[in-house]
């Protein structure tokens, strides 16, 4: 018996209990102020829920915006952006699609693309770039509309 030791006897515990109610409330209030947050109020009426002032409390709360000089590079590249945004759009009646195959040599599939093609001549422009050999063409379309290219030269450091 003295070689017996004596453990303590475990005691019962009761299981944790979460106060969940209050878990729910703060994710309840978390998620109302994101919302808020990402949707402002776009009407004044809405802004008298968050504060009896208005929406003034809000913009007061956000961050000011960054005040800087602009440059006379930014200036006019603003001026050009507010042009071309004011301008009016007229879509040309003649619009065309370009096409351009980059190929090792032949192009493959040429009599479907000239299938593909054939009734809209008017309607689109074909390039033909073949990086390594100057291939022979079947269709109309695509006879002198060869790209060709100088040698690349990569130099390494």
């Amino acid at each position: 018996m003295g070689d017996m030791q004596i453990l303590p006897v475990a005691r019962h515990r009761p299981p944790l209990r979460r106060p969940t109610w209050i878990i729910v409330l703060v994710s309840m209030v978390s998620l109302f102020l994101v919302c808020a947050y990402i949707y402002p109020p776009q009407s004044r009426n809405a802004c008298y829920v968050f504060s009896s002032r208005g929406c003034q409390v809000l913009t007061d709360w956000l961050p000011p915006a960054p005040a800087r000089e602009l440059t006379d590079e930014e200036i006019a590249s603003r001026v050009v952006i507010r042009e071309i945004l004011s301008a009016s759009f007229t879509p040309t009646k003649k619009a065309k699609i370009a096409f351009m195959f980059l190929t090792p040599g032949p192009l493959p599939f040429e009599k479907l693309w000239d299938k593909f093609f054939s009734g809209h001549e008017d309607r689109f422009s074909v390039y033909v770039h073949a990086s390594k050999e100057k291939p022979v063409h079947v269709s109309r379309y695509f006879v002198n509309q060869d790209i060709r290219s100088d040698q690349v030269w990569v130099s390494h450091y």
